[in-house]
């Protein structure tokens, strides 16, 4: 073990440091063999390298370190986990946080994964789904077919179903929210001042009311519109807003190239990001968010101009 953490005088974590390069996820018994050693004294394991972070506590078996962490984090690629990186705050820093946040991410990426199953719909489920004849004006037979036809206009129906029910609100001891710290870095909020869920529907009231996004559900950091099978996010977090455009079928790095020579680089600037079973372009905004009250205006005229811009232009091409 490289370092051992106390707060207060009692231990909080254990960091193991390699070399970068280094495959990490080899070195976790080796730290799962000092978790064990603290006889339930520390309920958080890092492994890093500097650039690769993996985070674990003991949801499974307790005082011994879960074999799979609950958060992971590549510096130069993925995006700051300022939610956890808060909880650990020297003045603020409670074991039972880390659990409570652990389990929260858990229970999320189960419902993930649930959700990219059904966005590859079996036959079976389609079936099901579009049982009911009468009510969506389908009177053919089942045939291999027309389940084939309607696969497609399901799995776009359950994202929108999913993007506007904001299922992590209903998780159980949910993590911390860093949109809810605000003033000084460490800083909870005070009573009177709004909750993050308040600002954020604050901030996407005005692009709500008219235009391209109108009466979108809003209430997180994104806003979301379809087109043809192709998401397009308007995103804001604390210090960044940006617009995600998505492509999740079976195509989409075709779908994703030909997008992109719709945007060249000399006018839009952008990076591409994929993940399992999505490909991305993102085209970031501004280097200012939701904690940037005063430059809400700006904010949202540069985020709206360019989704309905990048819209516009996806919807008048064959991509």
């Amino acid at each position: 073990m490289d370092w051992a953490f106390s707060v207060n005088g009692s231990l909080a974590f254990l960091v193991e440091a390699k070399a970068v390069g280094k495959k990490i996820d080899r070195y976790d018994e080796q730290l799962g063999d000092y978790y064990a050693k603290e006889h339930g004294g520390v309920k958080l394991g890092i492994l890093t390298t500097g650039v690769k972070w993996r985070f674990c506590t003991d949801l499974d078996k307790e005082n011994v370190m879960d074999n799979e962490p609950f958060l992971e984090w590549e510096v130069l690629k993925g995006a700051i986990p300022y939610d956890f990186l808060t909880i650990l705050q020297r003045d603020k820093f409670n074991p039972d946080l880390i659990k409570t946040f652990a389990k929260g991410k858990r229970r999320q990426s189960v419902l993930v994964k649930e959700l990219t199953r059904l966005l590859e719909p079996s036959d079976e489920f389609v079936k099901l789904a579009i049982q009911n004849k009468e009510m969506l004006f389908e009177d053919r037979n089942l045939t291999a077919t027309v389940i084939q036809e309607w696969k497609p206009i399901l799995a776009s129906a359950i994202h929108e179903w999913a993007q506007q029910q904001r299922l992590t609100a209903v998780l159980e001891d949910q993590p911390v929210d860093p949109s809810r710290l605000v003033g000084k870095p460490g800083g909870i909020a005070k009573i009177g001042e709004p909750s993050g869920d308040e600002r954020y529907i604050e901030f996407w009231e005005p692009i709500r009311r008219e235009g391209l996004f109108k009466g979108k559900p809003a209430g997180g950091s994104w806003i979301s519109k379809g087109c043809r099978g192709i998401w397009l996010h308007l995103a804001v977090y604390n210090h960044a807003c940006l617009v995600d455009v998505r492509f999740s079928a079976e195509d989409r790095r075709e779908r994703r190239s030909k997008a992109i020579e719709l945007f060249p680089d000399a006018k839009y600037s952008h990076e591409l990001r994929e993940s399992e079973k999505c490909a991305y372009i993102r085209f970031p905004v501004l280097d200012k968010g939701i904690k940037d009250r005063e430059h809400w205006p700006e904010i949202r005229e540069k985020l709206k101009l360019l989704g309905e811009n990048i819209y516009k232009t996806l919807r008048g091409s064959d991509v």
